[in-house]
Parts: structure tokens; sequence; C-alpha cells
């Protein structure tokens, strides 16, 4: 298994299935190239946008045997949840950052306003800071649980889709095993199908 983003939504947004990709890259060269020397392959040869720029490296890396799905050059982990819904990526953008969407999907324990720098609790002793905002389409946030060794990164994505749709995606990266990334995965997860109840309950 190569990745969880199947061969035809892989088809679908970056014009090429699995094998062609593989394929495509082994002609490249990406053999001998790093993790980060074949994102930026992707980004400038390819023009592939910065998700599937991680997702078609990622699948390279396994399909190589490099490390297993979801493991990084490092050792650690990464866990992606994705969802459709049913609004534009700007409306979504605006609730998700909006203190009423926050409470949806991020729940800190008090109200905080989401700008770089910006600190925030979570209940189970998690605490985060807001690294990084390019609105309508990526957030980064800090993200340390009390009972983790190390901080990890929390990226959150809202990527435009055709008929006023868009994905919200969240990518877990730095976890410490497959059981922490099982475990974030249940969460994450969890985390989006509540937003998208608030979404269709406030927009359709």
């Amino acid at each position: 298994m190569l990745s969880r983003t199947s061969n035809e939504s892989i088809l679908k947004h970056t014009g090429k299935t699995w094998d062609a990709w593989i394929e495509t890259l082994k002609k490249a060269g990406a053999l001998n190239l790093t993790h980060k020397e074949i994102v930026q392959l992707l980004k400038t040869k390819y023009k592939l946008k910065p998700w599937f720029q991680q997702i078609v490296t990622g699948g390279f890396e396994v399909h190589t045997g490099r490390r297993r799905e979801g493991e990084n050059e490092k050792g650690e982990y990464t866990v992606t949840v994705t969802k459709t819904l049913p609004v534009d990526q700007k409306t979504l953008w605006k609730f998700i950052t909006s203190q009423d969407g926050l409470n949806v999907w991020l729940k800190p324990m008090d109200e905080f306003k989401i700008v770089k720098g910006a600190s925030f609790e979570v209940i189970g002793g998690i605490f985060g800071e807001v690294r990084t905002m390019k609105p309508p389409m990526q957030l980064r946030l800090r993200w340390e649980d009390s009972d983790w060794i190390k901080k990890t990164v929390v990226q959150v994505y809202v990527i435009a889709r055709p008929k006023n749709k868009c994905m919200f995606g969240i990518t877990h990266e730095g976890l410490s095993n497959p059981r922490v990334k099982e475990k974030q995965r249940g969460y994450w997860k969890n985390a989006i199908q509540e937003l998208e109840l608030a979404v269709k309950a406030k927009f359709e």
C-alpha cells in the first residue's frame, strides 16, 4: 500500500496514476534524491500543489522501501485525515478560524484569536501555538502533548474543489510510533466529522 490516497484520487488531482508517478520519478532520478529534493522536483518540474507534493513523495518512498506508510526519513510518523465539505474555500477558512469554528475542530479550553504566535491549550494536557498562516489555504500549529517527549506539528489545509466545495485536511507530523499515529488518526477523524456536521448545519 503506497498511501491512503486512492489511485483514482491521485489521478484526478495530479494527472497521473500511482504507477505512472513511480515510473516518472524513477526516470527523473528520484531514487538518488532525498525526501526534500523529491518534493522540490514535484513542485518545480511537475507543478504539484504542496499537499500532493508530500502525498506523491511519501507514496514513492513506500514503494521503494525507504519507509513504511506514514513514516518519514527520521523514523517519525505522519497521519493525514481529509474530508470534502459542501462549502467554498474562503467560506470554510473564515469558519474554521472563527471562535465558533475553532470550538468545533480544535476545542481550545479558552478563547483566543488565531494569529501567528498565539498560544492555546486543549483538554488532556495539550499545548499549542500558531506557527504559520497562509489564508485561505494553510495553518501550521505546534502541538505538544504532555505525555510525549517531543513537540509535533499539525498542518491544516483547505483546498478548493469544483462546484463550490473544498477539501479540509489535517496532517499530524512527527509522531513517535505507529500506535500514536493510529491514536491521532482517530482523534482527527472525530474532529473532522464534527466539523462536517457543523458546516452542514450552518451553511446548507
